[in-house]
């Protein structure tokens, strides 16, 4: 059920994920097996990312015994190391649209990935929301950042128009 995929944790950093692998040749498993070996990511991180991605099965078996904590922290740790990996020779930027609806763990691998890899252009789009509204971890991070918040007023009737009938 997407909704239910909506709300998961992590579920935000799938497309960007699949999107870098796309680049890569081969099947988003193919792929993902190459950084991992590339990078000698570990087993657990592995499995994890696979699960992330709807890649685990009889092939990369979902990790067992890991509390909620270290589960956390494992794909935080998982998604840095495949995004060192992956931008390494090329420049990337990351944008995620409604963050207003980011889950907190997502909002914690961001910020993970902003400390860990300063050289990575993120971009971040919400609507406009209530500081309260957001995660701790959220509003810790926007309140740290080195970024620029650029609002955008609403558009008027004409603009409204001519991007109604534009291609």
């Amino acid at each position: 059920c997407d909704s239910l995929r909506r709300a998961s944790a992590f579920h935000v950093w799938r497309r960007p994920i699949e999107t870098m692998l796309e680049t890569r040749p081969g099947s988003l498993e193919t792929a993902l097996g190459d950084v991992v070996h590339e990078v000698k990511m570990p087993d657990v991180q592995y499995a994890l990312l696979a699960q992330l991605l709807d890649l685990a099965g009889d092939l990369i078996p979902a990790p067992k015994g890991l509390s909620p904590e270290e589960r956390a922290q494992g794909i935080r740790d998982a998604i840095v190391t495949l995004l060192t990996a992956l931008t390494r020779t090329r420049r990337a930027v990351l944008i995620f649209e409604d963050t207003h609806w980011m889950d907190s763990a997502s909002w914690q691998a961001l910020a993970d990935i902003r400390d860990r890899l300063p050289q990575l252009a993120i971009v971040l789009l919400s609507r406009p929301v209530d500081p309260t509204d957001l995660p701790v971890q959220a509003i810790r991070m926007l309140r740290d950042a080195a970024g620029a918040k650029i609002t955008l007023a609403p558009l008027g009737r004409a603009e409204t128009d001519a991007l109604i009938v534009s291609e």
